[in-house]
């Protein structure tokens, strides 16, 4: 975290990751961190938990402890490039008011006829500790519905959930084009 000082800026690190045996705190924190309604930190990481190095990731929560953060893994993502949960989250959790997590991974899904075989990603939703895949994408011929989302989802005005998907789309393919989605909580 960076603070003003006197006139000058300092930095404090607030966490480590692989801190713990295997890295299943997680590895590589991508994008931003965001804080709740009640003042924690969230952000996921593209790599770690259940004990692997590429391809997993973990979403995560820093909350204030006595001068310091402690770090809760809220979710980490399966071991396997196309598992079911998706896999390699690297867009910033978005929170809901009522504390409702949503967010995006990159590959898992089940949906192997990806570019890749990995699984078009996922959105999903963490609400009172429980874990939801909301969206499998690459779930319609040639990606239609887009694959491998990446960003941070948005609300849109009529309160459904906006993002994008790096590929896929009617006009592309499983290794071109792109989406602009939106999805219904």
């Amino acid at each position: 975290m960076l603070s003003l000082q006197s006139g000058s800026w300092s930095e404090t690190v607030l966490y480590d990751f692989c801190s713990v045996e295997g890295c299943a705190d997680g590895a590589y924190p991508f994008g931003n961190v965001v804080f709740d309604p009640a003042g924690n930190l969230l952000g996921t990481t593209g790599a770690g938990g259940n004990s692997c190095e590429v391809a997993c990731g973990v979403l995560y929560r820093l909350s204030p402890n006595g001068g310091g953060w402690q770090e809760t893994v809220l979710h980490a993502f399966c071991a396997d490039y196309d598992c079911a949960d998706g896999a390699t989250p690297l867009g910033v959790p978005t929170v809901a008011a009522d504390g409702t997590i949503y967010g995006t991974a990159e590959n898992g899904g089940g949906n192997d006829i990806d570019a890749f075989g990995v699984g078009g990603g996922v959105i999903y939703k963490l609400s009172g500790g429980a874990y939801k895949v909301l969206h499998a994408f690459c779930s319609l011929a040639n990606c239609a519905d887009g694959e491998y989302p990446n960003g941070t989802l948005n609300f849109g005005a009529s309160g459904n959930l906006t993002g994008t998907t790096q590929l896929g789309g009617v006009n592309g393919s499983a290794e071109t084009g792109g989406t602009v989605f939106e999805r219904r909580p």
